[in-house]
């Protein structure tokens, strides 16, 4: 009888060691599970994000051409911030020294370059690093589009209130000047040559299917 109750002890603590493996494993995969969720969430995040944008640039490649941001900002402005993570900025070039406004933009321009600084952390694919590039120049871009509008307000108030007005040739020599200093042409330039890249490179693709392999 004795024999019998030692060896049900021995047996009873093996099953409860390998219950507690078993439960250990169970719980490692668990969180390998959780983990992979996560970084896939993430990741679609990332991947619509830049989807939306690339879109929105696809919709205002004609109207960020330096004769037409030479004239107004406000409208491709609109354009580029047309979805629904940017939603609700484009109110910052109606009065864009509004304090409240401003705070608002700077809060999204910050969520861009986190968002592309996340990028190159969650995504392997060597093609991730134009995806992160593209949205830190958007963002440039937006603010340089900003503070062109502050000084085209500028421009127009002074002009205004001057008893002689200013030539046209003049005002618009000094919006460029003012563009110039802004880094508007020279960005847009740039987000230009990224998206040509982005497509000849089939970044979009290459994500997509480092995606779908999660």
């Amino acid at each position: 009888m004795t024999d019998v109750l030692k060896n049900y002890g021995f047996w009873l603590s093996v099953m409860t060691v390998l219950a507690a493996v078993i439960a250990l494993f169970q719980s490692h995969k668990q969180v390998k599970i959780s983990n992979r969720q996560a970084l896939l969430d993430r990741r679609i995040n990332k991947f619509l994000l830049f989807k939306d944008l690339l879109a929105n640039y696809s919709n205002s490649i004609t109207l960020l051409e330096e004769s037409i941001l030479s004239q107004d900002v406000e409208f491709p402005f609109i354009y580029l911030t047309n979805c629904s993570s940017l939603e609700m900025i484009a109110n910052v070039m109606k009065n864009p020294l509004s304090h409240e406004e401003k705070n608002f933009f700077l809060t999204k321009c910050e969520e861009l370059e986190k968002s592309a600084i996340e990028v190159e952390l969650i995504f392997k694919s060597s093609v991730s690093k134009y995806m992160a590039e593209f949205i830190i120049v958007y963002k440039k871009l937006l603010q340089a589009m900003h503070r062109q509008q502050i000084a085209l307000n500028g421009l127009k108030d002074n002009n205004f209130d001057q008893k002689s007005c200013m030539s046209l040739d003049i005002f618009q020599e000094k919006v460029h000047d003012w563009a110039e200093k802004n880094k508007l042409y020279e960005t847009a330039d740039t987000l230009k040559k990224l998206y040509q890249l982005i497509n000849d490179r089939e970044v979009e693709k290459k994500i997509r299917k480092e995606i779908s392999l999660i």
